[in-house]
């Protein structure tokens, strides 16, 4: 092992300025080689994963990875291999869309937490416990005035029946996504 002491000593017979030898060769080399890890197995060059050898990496059957692969529209280089980033974006999914997919959410629910807490949104099952219990109480009425002739009754009853068809109609209105009848989209217009 040569220490700093026998490179200065080995150099002092030629000239003192000039630079140990392995050093000369050290500032010569490419950057990427000089910050490589010793300890480290990976290769300066890219990884590239053939099936067998990507599936045993990442613990799956190689029928699996090649359904993970085919689904995520990858093709192989000409070498017949895959990159890192092109299996583990297949194999884990794209974790940067669904953070952003989360946020999105997460930022839906909270402006619709703070309409709730303003009072701008009504809840519907429950205001529509309101306006029975209501309309209970005008029918109780309506059946037990005598006074009131019999066809004015039943026009007062059969008006109040149609509250609930009211408020959902309301609903659908207010709403800003498509409501579906029977499990089918509608379009723009409302249409099945």
């Amino acid at each position: 092992m040569m220490t700093y002491a026998n490179i200065s000593n080995s150099n002092a017979h030629t000239n003192a300025l000039a630079p140990p030898c392995n050093l000369t060769r050290l500032l010569v080399m490419p950057v990427r080689q000089l910050i490589r890890n010793p300890r480290s197995n990976v290769p300066v060059q890219k990884l590239k994963w053939s099936i067998e050898r990507a599936s045993n990496e990442f613990k799956l059957a190689q029928n699996t990875l090649r359904k993970y692969l085919h689904q995520g529209g990858v093709e192989p280089d000409e070498d017949g291999c895959f990159s890192t980033l092109q299996i583990c974006e297949c194999v884990y999914g794209d974790l940067r869309a669904e953070r952003l997919r989360k946020e999105r959410e997460l930022t839906k629910r909270y402006a619709l937490q703070n309409q709730i807490t303003e009072g701008s949104v009504l809840d519907r099952h429950q205001l529509m416990r309101t306006f029975s219990v209501i309309a209970d109480a005008m029918v109780t009425r309506i059946n037990s005035a005598t006074e009131v002739p019999r066809t004015v009754r039943e026009d007062l009853l059969r008006d109040s029946a149609t509250w609930p068809d009211a408020v959902e109609e309301t609903v659908s209105r207010q709403t800003k996504y498509p409501r579906s009848r029977d499990g089918q989209e509608q379009d723009e217009e409302g249409d099945v």
